[in-house]
């Protein structure tokens, strides 16, 4: 049964009144007029008005004990927090000297009075222009620092109780706005390492702020304090039992007591607040004379906090004494994250072994989206730049240091924004005769910016981290506008998917239905088979990823290569846990042409094939590409393919395709240098490699490369047999081939699937009587050019490890198939059902497009 407090005394004024008439009419019955004019009557109500008053104050008892039960456990009201901000201060030439910033340098906006009263920032330290540079960036602060204000004096006893001039105190965002509560002392009694300040020609002690004061010796210098109302507490004096002394009980000072006369001086910063949440390059009015030197943020500011109301303090009371200031569970590190900073509004904790294949045990990652104030959104509307713009580093960094002091040991704890998928609503709302279109098109666009938002906004929560956007709940939004009669016609659209020209894609060998696809300078990932993608990497405009591939052998590890355009050389990247973070590894004054995964005593190892040679790059701090001697004939002849392989006896191979129709090199000895030799196809093209693994055998696949109209060559094949291939040689496979250049190879149990130059997907079934390849049909799905060449040249080809799904890059996106023979694409940005999100990312809003007609309207149609 759910307790419940129950009214001390539920009478209100009727019936306090109809109770006194009750009794007059029992024991004054020659009282017989009392009606509301008689004065007796009046002096009646009178009372039982008042005593109204008493009793409801009688029934806020309960809620008064449970707020001093929560001030008993140390729960307080949380300050405000202060914007921060970067500040670029700048000259229009350069200067041969240092030009010097002051530390409270007042900086504000230039809007004009009318619209109130501008914010002003202080920067938090001194910032310096060096002679010969034009700028200097500095932390700056939304709240007014107060140095050395004389709070009160030292009375001797225990118990003193302070207040300071300028509360509340505001907590810092960003940068280390620290609040300091000095007593003045002799200089005499600073000792080494003693934290001390100087002020006035005085000295002050630093005393320590604590949580409470149990368990502290009587030579402590501590205080608490509320920052909310400005009170700093000493050290109060408590009495024991003590049956030696003649009292009955000794006295016992809780610390450091403040002796008589003794200055008590504060340094802080007062105010803060969300008004101080305002955008970028909006900062450009210097308070303090600074001739010459002009001013900007190059961010938005961001972390202003109103204080906490009552209310809310009360809600979170419980979560208060089962963390007790400890990150144990999920909602500890959460709450945390939101208490320490304004510049946070929602935070998720997950563990990240439960999401991950490659993540350690013991680590949770705490996920949290930027506070974005009311004022800054207009009916609701959050965009990306809006979310992105707010995500500032040194409030992560604040986050990160406060969640490693409190999480519990041998646990790793990671902090991170959140990513967000925009997603657009298309529909056709139709409403009953004499609404007013405007109006209905206005509130339901509102109600779906509401929804379809990181950020609690009104009675909405935030949309769920990981929930699919579904065609009902839009159903339920609209249909919700008073005044509409239906809604057909919706749908949604997502502007980022791989849908132009992907040149590669690669399958998750550890993560579940994960896959990685290359389309221009971005990476995306999809974590449902294609079902949706999601960019996790982009790079610049110039720079053209050429191929992405996962490790088979370590968990989470996933490589890119790339090329700029009018430049001979090539960029590696790297992403240790599947495509959330990534770190460049090499830049080459050379092409890469292909790279494949590979891993010695634990630690991956990269193989690049480069039109100077094969290099091989371990993943680690410092390492650099190191070229393998494969052909001593010619050291720097280059290489278009590079693949490795373990077979069942631990053979590590590494086998490259030879630039120039030089030939195949396999080596059988992990790729060292001097272990290589030619296999076959000298005078051939071999452009394509790729290792098929069939139980206890292990089979290579070459595919040649034609060039102009000609039918092509097909495939070859031959088992790997430790330091050499098959006996047999090499296998030609191309019969009813006919499409040209193989330029991918990938495998589905006996199945093998080829890309074509201009004949789709062949498949080749090597355990059937007739080793014939077959062709797609016309309507088999795939991209088609023109009726001469069918198909588009299909470029990538990745099949997952289940043996159950194949992806094909192709110039219009990725086309999914389950059979070889049937293709969708899947990486399309028009969905009619749902639209899908991975469990650590949100929904924001884009642009939602709502044609509003009227019933006469739509029965035209």
């Amino acid at each position: 049964m759910s307790l419940k407090s129950p009214n001390l005394d539920d009478r209100r004024f009727d019936d306090l009144v109809e109770e006194s008439l009750k009794r007059i009419r029992q024991t004054c019955p020659q009282w017989s007029d009392l009606s509301p004019s008689d004065p007796g009557v009046i002096l009646l109500e009178s009372f039982a008005y008042l005593t109204e008053a008493m009793i409801y104050r009688l029934n806020r008892i309960p809620e008064k004990a449970y707020i001093e039960f929560l001030k008993l456990l140390g729960v307080t009201l949380y300050p405000p927090s202060s914007a921060g901000v970067v500040l670029n201060f700048s000259t229009n030439t350069q200067k041969d000297y240092d030009i010097e910033i002051p530390a409270k340098t007042r900086v504000t906006t230039s809007r004009s009075s009318n619209e109130g009263s501008s914010p002003i920032f202080y920067t938090n330290e001194k910032a310096v222009i060096k002679k010969g540079e034009m700028m200097a960036d500095v932390l700056a602060s939304h709240c007014q620092p107060v140095s050395g204000e004389l709070a009160g004096k030292g009375t001797g006893n225990a118990g003193l109780i302070i207040k300071i001039k300028h509360p509340p105190v505001a907590v810092a965002s960003i940068g280390n706005l620290d609040f300091i509560v000095g007593v003045e002392t002799d200089s005499s009694e600073i000792k080494e390492r003693t934290p001390a300040i100087q002020y006035k020609n005085k000295v002050y002690r630093i005393w320590t702020e604590i949580d409470s004061f149990t368990g502290l010796s009587d030579r402590s210098h501590v205080y608490t304090v509320d920052r909310v109302t400005g009170t700093i507490k000493f050290a109060p004096e408590i009495k024991k039992a003590d049956s030696s002394d003649p009292k009955g009980f000794i006295s016992k000072v809780m610390g450091s007591v403040v002796e008589e006369d003794l200055e008590i001086r504060i340094w802080y910063s007062s105010g803060g607040g969300p008004n101080g949440n305002i955008g970028a390059n909006t900062l450009t009015v210097i308070k303090d004379s600074m001739p010459g030197i002009k001013v900007t943020n190059p961010f938005a500011a961001a972390g202003g906090r109103k204080k906490e109301t009552t209310e809310n303090a009360i809600l979170r009371g419980p979560g208060e004494l089962h963390s007790l200031e400890r990150a144990v569970t999920a909602e500890d590190f959460e709450h945390i994250a939101r208490k320490i900073s304004g510049g946070v509004v929602r935070a998720k904790a997950f563990t990240k072994a439960a999401l991950w294949a490659h993540a350690m045990p013991g680590t949770v990652e705490v996920l949290m989206v930027p506070n974005i104030s009311d004022a800054e959104m207009v009916s609701g509307r959050v965009s990306l730049n809006m979310l992105t713009e707010k995500e500032s580093d040194e409030i992560l960094a604040q986050i990160r240091n406060i969640l490693e002091d409190r999480k519990p040991l041998g646990t790793t704890c990671l902090a991170n924004w959140v990513r967000y998928k925009p997603v657009n609503v298309l529909a056709r709302v139709v409403v009953h005769r004499g609404q007013e279109l405007k109006t209905v098109k206005q509130q339901v666009e509102d109600r779906l910016y509401r929804t379809i938002n990181p950020i609690p906004v009104s009675k909405n929560t935030g949309w769920p981290f990981g929930k699919p956007l579904r065609i009902s709940d839009i159903y339920d939004i609209i249909l919700k506008e008073p005044g509409v009669s239906y809604a057909d016609n919706v749908c949604f659209t997502v502007d980022d998917v791989p849908g132009t020209v992907v040149n590669s894609v690669s399958e998750d060998f550890f993560q579940k239905n994960t896959w990685y696809a290359a389309d221009g300078n971005t990476i995306y990932r999809t974590m449902n088979n294609g079902e949706g993608w999601e960019a996790v990497f982009r790079l610049d405009d110039d720079e053209i990823i050429e191929s992405v591939c996962a490790s088979n052998r370590i968990a989470g590890y996933i490589a890119v290569h790339t090329k700029k355009e009018g430049a001979v050389k090539s960029s590696v990247y790297v992403s240790g846990d599947s495509g959330e973070s990534w770190q460049s590894v090499a830049d080459t004054a050379f092409e890469i042409e292909d790279v494949a995964w590979s891993e010695r005593d634990g630690t991956p190892l990269l193989y690049m094939a480069t039109d100077v040679g094969l290099y091989e790059l371990w993943i680690k701090p410092g390492a650099v590409p190191l070229q393998i001697l494969v052909d001593s004939k010619d050291q720097d002849n280059g290489f278009y393919s590079v693949v490795t392989s373990f077979d069942n006896r631990g053979t590590q191979y590494v086998i490259a395709a030879s630039q120039k129709e030089k030939g195949v090199f396999m080596s059988s000895s992990a790729g060292q240098s001097g272990s290589f030799t030619n296999i076959g196809f000298e005078n051939r093209d071999v452009r394509v490699l790729a290792v098929q693994i069939d139980g206890p055998r292990t089979f290579l696949w070459a595919g040649i490369t034609v060039i102009g109209s000609a039918e092509g060559d097909g495939c070859y094949s031959t088992e790997l047999a430790g330091s050499d291939i098959s006996r047999n040689g090499w296998i030609n496979f191309n019969e009813n081939w006919g499409g040209g250049s193989c330029r991918a190879i990938a495998f589905m149990g006996s199945v093998v699937f080829a890309a074509t130059h201009r004949s789709g997907v062949l498949s080749l079934n090597i355990s059937g009587r007739n080793k014939i390849w077959s062709k797609p049909g016309i309507r088999c799905g795939l991209p088609s050019r023109d009726t001469k060449r069918l198909f588009h040249p299909i470029s990538s080809l990745a099949v997952n490890p289940g043996q159950t799904v194949l992806l094909a890059g192709t110039p219009e996106g990725v086309f999914k198939s389950t059979d070889g023979e049937h293709f969708i694409k899947c990486s399309k940005n028009l969905f009619s059902e749902k639209v899908t999100l991975p469990e650590t990312w949100l929904f924001c809003s884009g642009t939602h497009e709502i044609k509003v007609e009227t019933d006469d309207e739509a029965e035209r149609y």
